[in-house]
Formats: structure tokens, C-alpha cells, sequence
């Protein structure tokens, strides 16, 4: 019911309505467009651009990912409306990632253009959103260069909550709230006005949301990402022999 390959209907089935997208990034960035799935029913496939090659598809913290160079690389998903999520009503991004630290502007998700939409980024390895070209606030703490990541933002209406493993990482006031739905979006990088800006690293487990994810529900993320949501041990009693050990546990 819910294991398959993405796009498939059992793997739709995994994520519930307020998913607007989910992105492993595990496809190969240099094949047939779109190359980049969205896991979830509204199937808002993104193609790439740039000089990417079937070099840049790497090892992620889940199965593959995508590997970004800084210049030119990007993902365009286009104008959906289902991603077009707003401040009014709520929304959470979330992203597994890997960060040499070298930009001062890493963007990881937008959906803007000229309008006020969210911008979802890096700020010299601090997360920060925005809408458009308003500043907006940063989470409390930087996140360290070169390790795996999940971060987060959730906001709702001026209240907004970042994570960094799982963990608050400082909550914080916008007063530019994400309000357009009818904006491009990308990964990866941003276009404002012209002035063109790139993420550089690797970006595995994008998931976008038209709702506030809870605090519990972004430290399960963490530990589901990592596969350290449930563990298990069996005990054989004293003399036990391996056989009855394996029975113990079948």
C-alpha cells in the first residue's frame, strides 16, 4: 500500500494532502526531462538546468542526491499551483542537506519572482526566510559546514519556528508574510530581478508543505530520515545456543 517506486500510487500514498511536493532528488539530473519527481499526487516534476551531468547524482543521506555547483545549477518545477502555498495559511519547508559553507546566499526553495513568495535559504550556513525581496528573520544558530542536515521553517502568519535536527533553532517574527500563489518555483536557486543566485552542496529530501508541521512531527523527521525511529534487541537467556536465539526472535 504505501512502498513503491516515485510517482507510483503507493508511493503517493505515503504523503498525506498538505504535502505540496516532496523531492528525493535521487533521479539522475542528466537524463530525459523532467528529471526531478515529486513523490506526491500532484506530481510537480522539476527539470534542470545548468551543466549538470549524471556525476552530480551522489550519495545522499537517503539513497541518492543531488549535487549543486554554486554557478549554475538549479531545478525549475514552473508555475504550480499546488506549490503556491502562502504565509496565510500556513507552511513548512524542509530539506536534507549538505553545506560547504561557501555562499553567502544558498538558496534551497523558492516560489518568487517579482511578487512576494517564500525564499527558503542559507544565510552564511544560518536558515533564513524570506518573501521575495524583503529580508526576513534567521534561525538562532548556524548549522555546521560539510555534515548532513535536516533543516526547517514553519510559518504562520507572522509567527515562524526554524529546526536544525529535529531541535528548535529559534523562532522569530516576519513582517513581509509569503502571500503569492501564482509564482515559478525552484530549487536550488533564485531569480530575482535579475540578479541570479545558486546553491552550492548537495540537497537530498526537499518537502514542501501548505501547513505547520508541529515540533514533534520535525524531530520524527529527523530521526525517520536518519533510520533511528525505532530500534530493537533480543536478549537470550543465559545458556541460550544461537538456534534458540533465532527462534526467540521469528
Amino acid at each position: 500500500t504505501y512502498v513503491g517506486a516515485t510517482t507510483t500510487v503507493p508511493a503517493q500514498n505515503v504523503w498525506d494532502a498538505y504535502f505540496a511536493g516532496v523531492y528525493h532528488m535521487a533521479q539522475d539530473p542528466s537524463g530525459t526531462a523532467p528529471q526531478i519527481l515529486d513523490s506526491t499526487i500532484n506530481a510537480n516534476h522539476g527539470t534542470t538546468y545548468g551543466t549538470m551531468t549524471s556525476a552530480d547524482l551522489v550519495a545522499g543521506l537517503v539513497g541518492n542526491a543531488i549535487q549543486f555547483d554554486g554557478v549554475d545549477d538549479y531545478v525549475d518545477i514552473g508555475n504550480a499551483t499546488s506549490l503556491g502555498i502562502t504565509g496565510a495559511v500556513g507552511l513548512t519547508l524542509e530539506a536534507s542537506i549538505y553545506s560547504p559553507g561557501k555562499n553567502y546566499a544558498d538558496f534551497i526553495a523558492r516560489d518568487d519572482s517579482t511578487a512576494r513568495g517564500y525564499v527558503f535559504r542559507l544565510s552564511t550556513l544560518t536558515e533564513q526566510l524570506e518573501s521575495s525581496g524583503a529580508s526576513g528573520p534567521t534561525a538562532t544558530a548556524a548549522i555546521a559546514a560539510s555534515v548532513w542536515t535536516n533543516c526547517a521553517v514553519t510559518q504562520y502568519g507572522g509567527s515562524c519556528t526554524f529546526y536544525s535536527d529535529g531541535a528548535t533553532n529559534g523562532t522569530s517574527t516576519i513582517t513581509d508574510i509569503p502571500d503569492n500563489s501564482a509564482e515559478p518555483t525552484s530549487l536550488a536557486r533564485r531569480n530575482y530581478a535579475g540578479y541570479e543566485e545558486y546553491y552550492i552542496g548537495i540537497l537530498n529530501e526537499i518537502r514542501l508543505s501548505s501547513i505547520v508541521r508541529s515540533a514533534n512531527w520535525e524531530a520524527l523527521t529527523n530521526l525517520s530520515v536518519r533510520d533511528q525511529l525505532g530500534t530493537w534487541a533480543a536478549a537470550a537467556p543465559a545458556g541460550s545456543s544461537l538456534r534458540q536465539l533465532i527462534d526467540q526472535v521469528y
